[in-house]
Parts: structure tokens; C-alpha cells; sequence
């Protein structure tokens, strides 16, 4: 028996020669105090506090069943780790790419600064040269 759970009995009593059953339920601590409320504070009959008392106990079962369902198993965190493994992967990828552009696109800006002062290092000399032959 699940603690908590409603447990019908068939007992014996002198009635029952008479052709009468008279059914028990077992009940936990916290169901007999909402019976009680139920039967004196809101002048249930037996059979109404008793059956409203189930009522409440299987919304409370139902309520139970939806959070477990809701939450995520093992199968599911897994699914995610890997997903996650997945995802550090293609940064990891990336960020490899996005460094071979940047060391690609610095060895261009290093070719063409060298070319630059090459040319300015030959026309300075070349400039001042054809002044002088011009001058003269």
C-alpha cells in the first residue's frame, strides 16, 4: 500500500449475517483530519467527506504525476550534454577559422606595408636624382 492511499477493507460484523457489508478505509493521518473538516466543520455525511476526501486525493495524484512527467530524465539531460559537446565543437572550429582570416588578412597588411616602404624607399632616391639632372 502507497502511503497515503485509500484502502477498502470488507469487515466482519454481526450485520453481515444480516446481509449487510460494511465497508473500512484505511486512511493516513492527513486524510482522516480532511475527513473530520469535511464531516463536522462542513456538516458532510459520512459518505460525502469520505468520497470528497478520494476526490481530493487523486487531483493530488494527478498533480504528482504532471510534475514528474514535466520533468527532465536522465535520457533527456544526456541528449542535452551532447548537444552541448556538439555546440563547443563548432566555436571550437570557428574560432580556429576566424584566426587563420585574422593571421591571413595580418600577413597581407604585412606584404603591402613592406611593398609601400620598398617603393618610397627607390622614389625618394630616383626623385632626388631626376631633380638634379633637371637642375643641371
Amino acid at each position: 500500500m502507497i502511503p497515503g492511499e485509500l484502502q477498502r477493507v470488507e469487515a466482519i460484523h454481526p450485520s453481515d449475517f444480516l446481509g449487510n457489508n460494511l465497508t473500512l478505509f484505511i486512511m493516513s493521518a492527513v486524510q482522516i483530519r480532511l475527513y473530520d473538516m469535511f464531516r463536522k466543520d462542513l456538516l458532510l455525511p459520512d459518505d460525502r467527506a469520505a468520497a470528497f476526501v478520494t476526490a481530493v486525493e487523486e487531483v493530488i495524484e494527478q498533480k504528482e504525476k504532471e510534475v514528474i512527467n514535466s520533468n527532465a530524465t536522465r535520457d533527456d539531460i544526456r541528449k542535452l550534454e551532447q548537444e552541448i559537446h556538439k555546440l563547443e565543437l563548432k566555436i571550437k572550429v570557428d574560432l580556429v577559422r576566424l584566426e587563420l582570416k585574422i593571421q591571413q588578412a595580418k600577413n597581407e597588411t604585412n606584404k603591402i606595408i613592406f611593398l609601400t616602404g620598398l617603393v618610397q624607399f627607390l622614389g625618394i632616391p630616383g626623385g632626388l636624382i631626376a631633380i638634379v639632372k633637371f637642375m643641371k
